[in-house]
């Protein structure tokens, strides 16, 4: 099983967006395992074209395949539409972690997929 993994989307020969998936992470604050999806990112020319659901869709494949039992991410608090994405693809809040970062701190959700009913 390879730890990381990139996905990257193309229109023609133009990549347009990626998604970065770890595997085995701890979830923050506990420590039940499982897939990580650090980054999915678009080019702003590209989103809400529905390709967020196709790299998404790929990351959860790739999870079930490797054996992973959830799939977790992290979204700022005030990303509601990023929430709401996620709640609408079956992932429910967990907890709340805060990011620590020079410009000061900022508190995230982490939401959970269970996969082992997909």
């Amino acid at each position: 099983m390879h730890n990381i993994v990139w996905l990257i989307a193309y229109i023609e020969n133009e990549a347009i967006g990626f998604a970065k998936v770890n595997f085995d992470r701890k979830l923050p604050n506990n420590e039940t395992r499982g897939a990580e999806l650090q980054k999915i990112y678009f080019l702003p020319s590209s989103t809400g074209k529905g390709y967020g659901d196709i790299l998404l869709n790929e990351a959860i494949k790739l999870s079930i395949h490797n054996n992973q039992g959830l799939l977790w991410l992290e979204v700022l608090k005030t990303n509601h539409q990023a929430k709401a994405f996620y709640e609408k693809k079956g992932f429910n809040v967990k907890t709340e972690t805060i990011l620590k970062g020079v410009n000061g701190d900022m508190s995230l959700w982490v939401m959970i997929k269970d996969l082992s009913n997909d």
